[in-house]
């Protein structure tokens, strides 16, 4: 995380949560809600993708 925050490299933690979110939407037949945090090994919430 230290390097994409470093060079500025905007939206790429909400990309992957985005992608995330569909595979395990689709993966759980959209019949469970998800919420999905993507967080730094600190703790500090990189982004977050919710139903």
């Amino acid at each position: 995380s230290e390097i994409v925050i470093e060079n500025n490299v905007r939206g790429f933690f909400d990309e992957i949560c985005n992608e995330t979110y569909q595979h395990m939407r689709k993966h759980s037949e959209e019949k469970v809600p998800l919420d999905v945090i993507l967080f730094d090994f600190d703790g500090n919430i990189l982004a977050r993708k919710f139903q």
